[in-house]
């Protein structure tokens, strides 16, 4: 009877383990290959008047620019991955009242940013947008990739256990 309860026990941690690895390695094939960006030819541009500007820090890592705009209740954001990608100087350049050309996504109660321009200077460019969002996800598709280590390695090694000793990894 106690040799059952172990195998139980023993099927039971090895398919947890398993579906952690499974999903872990998921997470990074979807960061890795599911593009989740418009193509350049698919971006709607539109002209906006310009009222303020204002960066929010929300934590050791985290900074925004919210841009208010007379045409919306809500500010356009840049978000702290983008933020690498913005010409500062031509953001501090421009004035309120100013025309400004923005392409936005709406989602999550505010209004996202792919590119923003002022007159013929790019302060945020589609492919400087989407290039520093594609290392993130990189980053990331690798950060989970190595996390799917810690759920095989817990595996294989309670396969080992249980072959050397017949018990398993205790629940508790």
């Amino acid at each position: 009877m106690r040799h059952e309860k172990q195998r139980t026990r023993f099927v039971a941690i090895s398919v947890l383990l398993l579906l952690l690895a499974v999903l872990h390695i998921g997470g990074s094939l979807a960061l890795a290959l599911v593009e989740k960006y418009p193509s350049a030819n698919a971006l709607v541009y539109e002209s906006c008047t310009f009222a303020r500007c204002e960066r929010v820090s929300w934590g050791r890592y985290g900074d925004n620019y919210y841009i208010y705009v007379e045409e919306y209740g809500k500010p356009l954001e840049i978000d702290s991955i983008s933020l690498r990608a913005i010409n500062r100087e031509a953001l501090e350049a421009v004035k309120a009242g100013d025309s400004i050309v923005v392409s936005k996504e709406e989602g999550n109660g505010s209004f996202s940013l792919y590119a923003l321009s002022h007159g013929n200077q790019d302060i945020l460019a589609y492919e400087d947008f989407l290039a520093q969002q594609k290392r993130d996800d990189n980053v990331g598709a690798v950060l989970v990739g190595l996390f799917s280590l810690l759920p095989i390695g817990l595996l294989a090694a309670n396969v080992i256990l249980y072959r050397k000793t017949g018990r398993s990894f205790p629940l508790r």
